[in-house]
């Protein structure tokens, strides 16, 4: 059967097989590559085919610099890149991408204005602080003002409302990819996604006070999504306290975050033990904190507490994993 006669959801799912099945590792390297050839060329064997990478293309795949001959990755794993036997051959491929990444060559005046000509950009990643000043910034003057999704670090971030005059009157979704802010307000930003690794030792209840205090931050939020991860800069056996894993669910349950919230803290490390070390890490966590439960046939182990109440929602999550420490 010919590709453009299977019906259009079939299409889709069929291209999304294709990339996750062809993605393999680089010579010398974890990235992983798919060739993209015989994707577009089966795009052009018709109109409804072509329709539809075209929607695929949105859907699924961020634009990263230098954008003259287009580097895309695939968002349900940024470590998947695509390829063209000839590079060329992606660039009207940018046409329809409604997400791009600025770094490095980004801030360039002529990166710059392929980027303010596309009508569909509608999200920009921005995920260095160190390789921008505020004049790359403020390049972006024309083009920030007209996105609804910005994913960035806090620091530029900060460095706009700081440094510059444009404005987010179209920002809806708003991601940072740590945990620092000061305390301006963010009137126009509807949803919140945080997600940060910590090096640091296991949460506490001033972990959940701290969430509080950022929402503050957000005075037009409808909702918010926050992953705290926290792996210790020194691996070994951690041993936990009920009494402090007690305050912290008992804090989760008693603040009011003012807005829909899900809350997830993970904490990672190669071992748990009691004082003695007479048992292993899962027998530790299964006897001494029943009301983390175990899930069936993870590896490594993961052990999960969960809490919902009206307007939130809290996952607390224990990971045994020993090659942390290779």
């Amino acid at each position: 059967m010919d590709v453009d006669r299977l019906k259009p959801h079939l299409m889709y799912e069929l291209m999304d097989t294709v990339v996750a099945r062809s993605a393999r590792p680089m010579p010398r390297s974890n990235k992983r590559t798919v060739n993209i050839d015989p994707m577009i060329t089966t795009a052009m064997s018709g109109p409804v085919v072509f329709r539809m990478f075209a929607r695929f293309v949105q859907a699924n795949f961020i634009l990263y610099p230098p954008y003259d001959e287009p580097y895309f990755r695939w968002f349900p794993d940024c470590q998947v890149t695509l390829w063209a036997s000839k590079p060329r051959t992606l660039k009207p491929c940018i046409a329809f991408v409604r997400s791009a990444a600025v770094f490095g060559s980004g801030y360039r005046d002529c990166s710059v204005k392929i980027l303010e000509s596309l009508v569909d950009l509608c999200r920009i990643e921005m995920p260095f602080c160190d390789y921008c000043s505020v004049s790359d910034i403020r390049n972006l003057a024309n083009l920030l003002p007209k996105i609804t999704d910005f994913e960035t670090t806090s620091e530029i971030f900060l460095t706009l409302l700081k440094e510059t005059s444009i404005s987010f009157p179209n920002l809806k979704r708003l991601t940072f990819r740590d945990g620092r802010f000061a305390k301006n307000c963010f009137p126009t930003v509807k949803n919140l996604i945080i997600n940060i690794t910590e090096s640091d030792i296991h949460f506490s209840e001033s972990d959940v006070e701290r969430v509080a205090q950022w929402l503050k931050s957000f005075t037009s939020l409808t909702t918010a999504d926050i992953y705290i991860h926290k792996c210790p800069r020194r691996y070994g056996s951690t041993t936990l306290r009920d009494s402090e894993i007690t305050s912290l669910h008992n804090a989760f349950k008693s603040i009011d975050y003012g807005v829909p919230l899900q809350l997830t803290f993970k904490f990672s490390n190669t071992s748990f033990t009691d004082q003695e070390r007479t048992i292993t890490g899962k027998q530790y966590i299964e006897q001494g904190f029943p009301c983390f439960k175990h899930v069936p046939n993870s590896d490594p182990a993961i052990f999960i507490y969960m809490d919902q109440m009206p307007g939130k929602t809290f996952q607390h999550i224990i990971e045994i994993n020993p090659s942390l420490s290779h």
